[in-house]
């Protein structure tokens, strides 16, 4: 899959959402090698290194199946960029993401930006219940 180079943090951000909507194996790519996932949804809560990271984008990947998503960026420095995410299907629940990022020297020479660590936070009061009005 042909690709543009990942100069910023919100074309990092923005790449992950897509790839994850697409059913796409070069989402793992976004990530360094040893990156770590900070997540609500398993007991450890805590995933570390590229292989770990694969099988939770599948889990992912799945539960993002048919979703509508609204980005919006709360903050982007450096190395860091944190977005409130809107995932709707029905319900509306909002999730934040914070990405840690590192540089990344490609093999063609160029400097992307990585995914080193990702923090995904819910809030079981930002559940919004769309009412149909008839």
């Amino acid at each position: 899959m042909g690709r543009q180079k990942i100069a910023s943090n919100e074309q990092l951000v923005r790449e992950y959402f897509r790839c994850l909507a697409k059913d796409s194996d070069y989402t793992i790519e976004l990530f360094t090698n040893d990156a770590t996932i900070y997540e609500p949804f398993s007991k450890e809560q805590r995933i570390q290194g590229k292989e770990a990271i694969r099988y939770f984008l599948k889990v992912a990947r799945m539960a993002n199946k048919g979703l509508v998503r609204k980005i919006d960026i709360l903050f982007n420095e450096k190395d860091r960029i944190e977005v409130r995410v809107s995932f709707a299907r029905g319900d509306t629940i909002d999730g934040k993401f914070q990405f840690l990022t590192e540089d990344f020297k490609s093999p063609s020479g160029t400097t992307e930006k990585r995914i080193k660590e990702l923090r995904i936070r819910f809030d079981d009061r930002s559940r919004k219940k769309n009412v149909s009005h008839i």
